[in-house]
């Protein structure tokens, strides 16, 4: 997806291999991509020259953004959310992960570093663009637990806003198409967004940058 979107993600935790887990549903509150407004004009005549500065925000084909809350619970249950053995109450103050993938199948055991270009060479755009993975995720190195795999480092990149969201990139063994690369972040409770309003996560991915093509991603939960 090429567009910014609000995510409301709720996650309802069953007995499966790894604390990551799917995220069950997401309510979509509002989408929309970067307007430059009108066009700059100028009005001259035969045997004028004129000179001027130019200004304009161009944006970008290469990454998508998803901001949102998150709400769920801790369950014991036999299948779904009807037969419910025990469930403990949790909030966004109690910590957790929000990732993003473009594909399923992703392997969390084999969670591993990513290289800032490795982004590059798995959605193949150009290193040396103002907005390349390279130039993007260049804020150093991020370590994060999930699934209980911590990799030694891998590389990240702070989005706007009061509360600097760090997205770290990870990979799981494979590297060498999108489905294989994680965008992750850490939840934060009631924190200052990009766009001066409060939530609890927000998170860079990358996307297609052909005109008209699209990138599907999935969401996973960890919460602590």
């Amino acid at each position: 997806m090429k567009y910014s979107s609000m995510v409301l993600a709720l996650l309802l935790i069953a007995g499966f291999a790894f604390a990551v887990q799917p995220a069950e549903n997401w309510n979509v509150i509002s989408t929309g991509k970067y307007d430059p407004g009108a066009g700059a004009s100028h009005v001259t005549e035969g045997g004028n020259v004129t000179g001027g500065d130019l200004y304009s925000n161009v944006s970008t084909e290469k990454w998508a953004g998803y901001y949102g809350n998150v709400t769920g619970e801790i369950v014991l249950a036999e299948t779904t959310y009807t037969n419910l053995f025990y469930n403990w109450a949790w909030t966004p103050a109690d910590g957790g992960k929000v990732c993003a993938i473009a594909g399923t199948g992703f392997n969390w055991a084999g969670l591993a570093t990513l290289s800032n270009a490795t982004i590059d060479s798995v959605w193949g755009f150009t290193v040396g663009d103002t907005d390349s993975g390279t130039n993007t995720f260049a804020d150093g190195v991020c370590t994060m637990t999930i699934a209980g795999v911590t990799p030694a480092a891998t590389t990240a990149v702070t989005t706007l806003g009061g509360s600097g969201f760090e997205t770290c990139a990870f990979d799981d063994g494979g590297g060498t198409l999108p489905a294989d690369v994680a965008f992750c972040v850490d939840i934060q409770d009631n924190q200052t967004l990009f766009n001066s309003g409060t939530g609890d996560f927000q998170l860079l991915v990358a996307t297609n940058e052909t005109t008209s093509q699209y990138e599907t991603y999935y969401f996973w939960l960890e919460l602590n």
